[in-house]
């Protein structure tokens, strides 16, 4: 299966970088480690509305 670096789910799903590794800190989302420490996320759960639908607040104004 591929995976997506969090630059990528991030572009995929309009939420910033930032968010994606807040949310995943809070249990929202997933991803698994690469030897590198480099986060993956499964395509299948981006494709599906991937943080976007497990954060609905994402979309909400900053404020």
């Amino acid at each position: 299966m591929e995976e997506l670096t969090v630059g990528q789910l991030a572009a995929r799903s309009g939420v910033a970088v930032s968010a994606l590794h807040f949310y995943e800190r809070q249990g929202l989302i997933s991803s698994r480690r690469t030897a590198g420490n480099q986060r993956r996320y499964k395509r299948d759960r981006a494709e599906a509305g991937g943080a976007d639908s497990h954060c609905p607040a994402s979309r909400d104004p900053v404020g």
